[in-house]
């Protein structure tokens, strides 16, 4: 099918030819593994008796396994009570399990999101 959109087209092969998709795309995976290694170990070092979780190869996000005494559904609405968004698992059942996505908060962000799910946690 013919494009009609010759303006993007034309931006696209110039970023192509010059080297900026290649650069920018360089530059933000190094983000986003940054941000994965970042929660990866996190959860690792604080919550280790509480999630399971390998690191993804690819990906936005972590599959996260949580202890079946931890009632995911419970835990997803104390942190949203502290401002936390957590998926509560239910389109997963019967595992006790949700993605964790890394990828849209800065470090500080992460830190903040991860200390409200650590500390919560810690309270069941």
């Amino acid at each position: 099918f013919p494009s009609h959109d010759t303006l993007h087209e034309n931006c696209l092969a110039d970023m192509l030819l010059d080297g900026t998709l290649k650069r920018y795309t360089h530059k933000t995976l190094k983000i986003y593994q940054t941000r994965r290694d970042f929660t990866s170990r996190v959860l690792q070092e604080e919550a280790q008796a509480w999630i399971q979780h390998q690191i993804p190869d690819g990906g936005m996000a972590i599959w996260a396994r949580f202890d079946p005494d931890i009632p995911l559904k419970n835990l997803a609405t104390k942190v949203a009570q502290r401002g936390l968004y957590l998926s509560d698992g239910q389109a997963y059942q019967p595992l006790n399990a949700c993605r964790m996505g890394f990828a849209s908060m800065n470090l500080p962000e992460l830190e903040t999101a991860l200390h409200i799910l650590v500390d919560t946690l810690k309270k069941i």
